[in-house]
């Protein structure tokens, strides 16, 4: 079945218990582009999905790549932008939708709703605070807790060890290889994960402040690879990593186990080794 990206709105807003206008607010807020986006209901879960990110090109043989990512639920974008302009003014709800107009950064840009539908309403949350950064850049989001150090996380979404997979895989493709899924490929490097996230961060005292990054990851990484490489960062600019997609299954690194404890019980999460492999 097909629709339109504002009918899987107010249906999503009607099961949820909220007025039509509530879902037509929200979809006047978008660019006409995403606005137009295809939207089909698909599945067993009864789920509607949009189509608007980018494929992955500049592949071998000029083949392009597409899947999963590229099928979104449209209950991601409704909750998640929902709940951002709840958060935050009409300027900078309008520079975020903005973003999410790019198709070639729009699950970048997507992924970044994800912690807030985890926190309790209470939380006071900025987004972008100039100065949270080093050399002027800015940290996605900084969470004030009473009687606690603030908490300062950066979203990041991950796909190079999936594009590297793709082209170790493509050419075997080409040749006409059967049982390419048999293929034993290259165990994907943890510290894609972590490049241009890292140096963004002030050095500071965990008492001070709690600082870290909310990963999206492409594959699953090996347990023993990822804790050594999350360990051998600069333990004063990075003491918390969340690998997670936007449920409450999540690999949580820290430094210690008060800081694993403290960051899964403020954005509510259950641990899981669904993101790594023995």
């Amino acid at each position: 079945m097909t629709a339109n990206l504002l009918g899987a709105f107010q249906s999503i807003a009607s099961s949820c218990g909220q007025p039509q206008k509530s879902a037509q607010q929200l979809f006047d807020l978008l660019p006409s582009a995403l606005q137009n986006c295809r939207v089909l209901f698909l599945g067993d879960d009864r789920t509607w999905y949009y189509f608007f990110a980018a494929n992955y090109d500049r592949l071998p043989n000029d083949m392009v790549g597409c899947g999963t990512d590229q099928t979104v639920p449209v209950v991601r974008l409704y909750c998640g932008l929902r709940t951002f302009k709840s958060r935050f003014s009409d300027n900078i709800v309008r520079t975020f939708v903005g973003k999410l107009a790019n198709p070639d950064k729009h699950l970048e840009t997507l992924a970044e709703l994800a912690p807030l539908l985890r926190i309790p309403d209470s939380v006071e949350v900025e987004y972008e605070v100039p100065g949270s950064g080093t050399d002027g850049k800015k940290i996605d989001y900084t969470f004030k807790v009473n009687a606690h150090a603030p908490i300062l996380l950066d979203v990041k979404y991950r796909s190079r060890g999936k594009i590297d997979h793709f082209k170790e895989i493509i050419p075997h493709l080409s040749a006409g290889v059967v049982g390419v899924q048999d293929l034993e490929l290259t165990p994907p490097d943890p510290q894609n994960l972590f490049r241009d996230t890292v140096d963004k961060f002030i050095s500071r005292s965990p008492a001070e402040c709690l600082q870290g990054v909310w990963i999206h990851p492409d594959l699953k990484y090996e347990k023993r690879t990822l804790e050594n490489c999350f360990h051998g960062l600069d333990s004063g600019r990075l003491h918390f990593a969340i690998l997670a997609y936007w449920n409450e299954k999540a690999y949580v690194l820290a430094k210690n186990q008060a800081t694993r404890e403290r960051i899964a019980s403020f954005f509510n999460l259950i641990h899981s080794n669904d993101f790594v492999v023995e």
